[in-house]
């Protein structure tokens, strides 16, 4: 059961109005909410939720302090108001203010924390944008690699396709100097056969 008479948020007013801390209210108060003792009124009669969960003015009606009832101050913060996420389990001696400090505390925490996943999100997308980056290079790397792999194979045969003609030619070459040679003593040797050796001159 959660009840505003046990949360520590729960908190008077000050009747000085140049006072605006919340205060913290003691357990005996929480129980009667008899805020006039010996003539004199302790704090206002409509309560307070510091952390603005709850608005006790309008469940009073938006009355004037000096005809809020007690027994309504009661009926109200001794009722079950079911599930709050703004309930701390009052202690004495923790005031208020502590409260708020604390919230801001873990508020400002919880900040720190978030961006703080934020920004190891956001380095863990870099990383992969990164990554993804170098990959498109490796890739592009490895195809321009292949590529030029490819021209040199091609280079080579049309290298050794060039040499071997070279070589067929030189050889025809050869063959023909040594064809048009042999062709030139063997005519020699027919003219001198049938025209015989010249005569010395006398």
């Amino acid at each position: 059961m959660v009840r505003c008479a046990d949360c520590g948020c729960f908190s008077g007013r000050s009747c000085d109005p140049n006072i605006a801390e919340p205060l913290e209210v003691g357990r005996p108060l929480r129980q009667k909410w008899d805020v006039i003792k010996d003539g004199k009124q302790l704090i206002q009669k409509t309560p307070l939720c510091c952390i603005s969960r709850r608005s006790f003015e309008n469940e009073l009606g938006n009355k004037p302090d000096a005809i809020i009832r007690s027994d309504d101050v009661v009926i109200l913060i001794q009722k079950d108001i079911g599930p709050c996420s703004g309930f701390e389990e009052y202690e004495s001696g923790r005031t208020p203010r502590m409260i708020l400090d604390m919230i801001d505390q873990k508020e400002n925490q919880q900040f720190q924390d978030e961006q703080r996943d934020k920004e190891r999100r956001w380095q863990a997308e870099q990383s992969l944008v990164a990554d993804k980056r170098q990959d498109e290079r490796d890739e592009r790397q490895r195809q321009w690699q292949e590529q030029r792999d490819e021209r040199d194979r091609e280079q080579r045969i049309l290298d050794r396709a060039e040499k071997r003609t070279d070589r067929k030619w030189n050889l025809l070459v050869g063959v023909v100097v040594a064809l048009v040679g042999a062709g030139a003593v063997i005519s020699g040797a027919i003219l001198q056969y049938f025209i015989g050796p010249s005569s010395p001159a006398k």
